[in-house]
This record gives C-alpha cells, sequence and structure tokens, in this order.
C-alpha cells in the first residue's frame, strides 16, 4: 500500500510539473518571441516608432490590450527606442476598441497612463472614426470626457475636433472653452487644438492637410506667427505646442529651444513652452535621466529654470516609462540640495497616482 501511495504521489507531481510546463511557461515563451519578433522586423527602419505601431497594433488584433502592454515593457527593456511609445499606445487601443467601438470609453478609462497618455488618446480617436466623415455629433462632444483623467482625455478631444471642424481653428477652440470642466481640462483641449495644427498628422491622414504640412522645420515661421495672433489661454497652449516643430528645426538643441521661447510674448508662454521642451527632448536620450540632465544646463533668463526643469524631466520620464521610478528616485538624490525638495516632490506626486490606480482598478 506504501509503495503505491509513493508511485501515486510521484505520478501526481510529474503531472503538476507538465501542467505547470504547458500554462505557464508557454506563456512567457509567446511573450519573449512576439518580443523578438517585432523587434527584428523594424530593427532596421529609421523610425521604428511607426514601424512599433503598426506591429502593436496588429499584435493587439490578435491578443488583447493587456497583452499587448507586457509585450511593450519587455521590448523597452531591450530597445530604448521603443520608450518613445505614444503611437504605439494609440495603435495599441485604436486595436482594442475596433473589436467593440462600443466599449470605447471602457478601453480609454482602462487604458494605462503611460507612453504620455496614448493609449486614451487612441481610444478617443477610434471612438471618433466611428462617424460619417469621423463627425462626433456636437450634442455629445460635452459628455465625452466624464472620466477619471478629465485632463489627458481632453487634450485627446482637441485633436479630433481640429479634424472633425475641418482644421476651423477658431470654432475647435470655442468648443473647447464651452466644455462643462474646469480651466485646466479646458486649457489641455486648446493644447490638443493648437498641437494637432501643428503636427498635422491626424489632418494629413484625412485629407485635411497635404504632405508638406508634415515638414515642421519648414513650417515654423508660419506656426509662430499664427501663436503670435492668438491672445489668452489660446496665446499660451500655443506657445507650448509650437515646440514639438522647433524642436525638430533646432535638432534636439535645448539652448536654441530655449532661446527661441524666450521670443514668446509672455512669461507664461516663455514658461509653457520651454516647459513642455523638457520632456520632448528627454525622448531623444531615451528617456534615460542620467544623460537627459544635459537638458537642465541650458541658460534660461527665468532664475527658477533649473529647479522646474529637474522635475519636468523626472515627470516626462515616469509618465512614459514608469518602471523607471527607482532610477528617478536616484537621480533626484543625485542633485544639490537646492534641487531636491521640487524633484522628489515630483516622484511622490507620481507614486500617489500609482497608489490611486491601484485602489480603482481593485
Amino acid at each position: 500500500m506504501a509503495d503505491k501511495l509513493k508511485k501515486f504521489a510521484s505520478f501526481t507531481l510529474v503531472i503538476a510539473f507538465i501542467l505547470t510546463a504547458v500554462f505557464f511557461y508557454p506563456e512567457k515563451s509567446t511573450l519573449d518571441n512576439d518580443v523578438v519578433e517585432i523587434q527584428s522586423v523594424c530593427n532596421q527602419l529609421s523610425n521604428k516608432e511607426q514601424c512599433y505601431a503598426k506591429a502593436f497594433g496588429k499584435l493587439t488584433e490578435r491578443t488583447n490590450m493587456t497583452y499587448a502592454f507586457s509585450v511593450l515593457r519587455d521590448l523597452q527593456k531591450s530597445d530604448l527606442a521603443a520608450r518613445g511609445c505614444h503611437f504605439i499606445a494609440h495603435s495599441i487601443t485604436i486595436a482594442e476598441t475596433e473589436k467593440n467601438p462600443a466599449r470605447w470609453k471602457e478601453v480609454m478609462n482602462a487604458a494605462p497612463s503611460d507612453c504620455s497618455y496614448g493609449a486614451t488618446h487612441g481610444a478617443l480617436e477610434y471612438y471618433a472614426s466611428t462617424f460619417p466623415e469621423s463627425k462626433i455629433p456636437q450634442n455629445q462632444i460635452s459628455g465625452l470626457c466624464n472620466n477619471p483623467d478629465t485632463n489627458n482625455c481632453t487634450h485627446g478631444l482637441g485633436h479630433v475636433l481640429l479634424v472633425i471642424n475641418e482644421n476651423d481653428i477658431d470654432f475647435s477652440a470655442l468648443t473647447c472653452e464651452a466644455l462643462p470642466h474646469d480651466e485646466n481640462a479646458k486649457f489641455e483641449c486648446l493644447t490638443g487644438v493648437f498641437m494637432e495644427r501643428i503636427t498635422a498628422i491626424n489632418l494629413e491622414i484625412h485629407g485635411l492637410a497635404g504632405k508638406e504640412a508634415l515638414n515642421w522645420p519648414a513650417r515654423v515661421p508660419e506656426l509662430e506667427k499664427l501663436c503670435r495672433e492668438q491672445s489668452g489661454t489660446r496665446s499660451v497652449a500655443c506657445w507650448k505646442e509650437i515646440v514639438h516643430a522647433v524642436i525638430v528645426k533646432y535638432h534636439n538643441n535645448t539652448q536654441r529651444v530655449v532661446d527661441f521661447c524666450e521670443t514668446g510674448p509672455g512669461e507664461k508662454e516663455t514658461r509653457e513652452c520651454i516647459d513642455h521642451s523638457i520632456g520632448i527632448i528627454a525622448a531623444s536620450y531615451n528617456f534615460d535621466l542620467s544623460k537627459a540632465s544635459i537638458i537642465c544646463d541650458a541658460k534660461a533668463k527665468a532664475l527658477d529654470f533649473k529647479s522646474r526643469c529637474y522635475p519636468h524631466l523626472v515627470s516626462s520620464v515616469l509618465s512614459t516609462v514608469p518602471q523607471e521610478m527607482p532610477a528617478a528616485e536616484r537621480f533626484c538624490s543625485s542633485l544639490e540640495e537646492r534641487y531636491l525638495p521640487s524633484c522628489q516632490n515630483m516622484v511622490a506626486n507620481f507614486k500617489h497616482r500609482t497608489s490611486d490606480t491601484i485602489k480603482v482598478s481593485d
């Protein structure tokens, strides 16, 4: 009887081992294979993010959003270029929403916040595309961003508005200003409108701008004229977003970008222009804080530039690659004592947001 029990126990262990191998190891193996396959397809291309965006869209079509982001995070470990993932996240949620467009808001609210909220924007943009000529009915617009992350939703809405309003800046801005949200959310909507005019990516896709609109450096004089024609909050929003073109024109040279921003018409315009440029230029360093810290060595007229620069740098990294939290903590600790508080406060804010996200998901 004892021998039979021993044989049964051994048999049970073998079965348990087989089940473990079948149900657990293939998942990791499959994930690794997907990382290798996507990386090999896009490795030799100059515009990796565009290639990755298409690849992750296809991956999400055959799997799901959660798995696609798992693959992305593994890819980011082996290819730092994948850290600039805003448009990759767009593709993931567009593919996920396409499976059941009625779930667009559920997808948007469940989407992770990293990749600078690209996933949020993707779900909203896909929902807009379900209407004739991508025109969301005006009576729906005020209720679209009734979600936990209103500001990032309204920024994405701003992009959509300029498309559905056929590149009409004034009408799109008026719609932003009439939203039933606070001033921050309205401002973010305006930044979305001006960013779309400046980058013109969706405008070109929908035939509302020609290919020449994608030549950002050549358009800087035209865009500067546009910003100088604005006033109030619209002016601040335009100067914040113009840096997307200015940075390309000046090849990520922080000093030249700062010098340009300081020609802005007011302190708010200059501050938003400089602060927003920090996160965008950080992408050229693959969000590596040890290398990107050189950004904060630029000379600016504002005496508090460095004390603003370091936390903005940390914010750009954690909003794109949240798993870099330990690196962000080490980075802040390495700074001069006078820059410590603002940097550490930014890290603490992100920890708090992560904690809130966990509570909501539970």
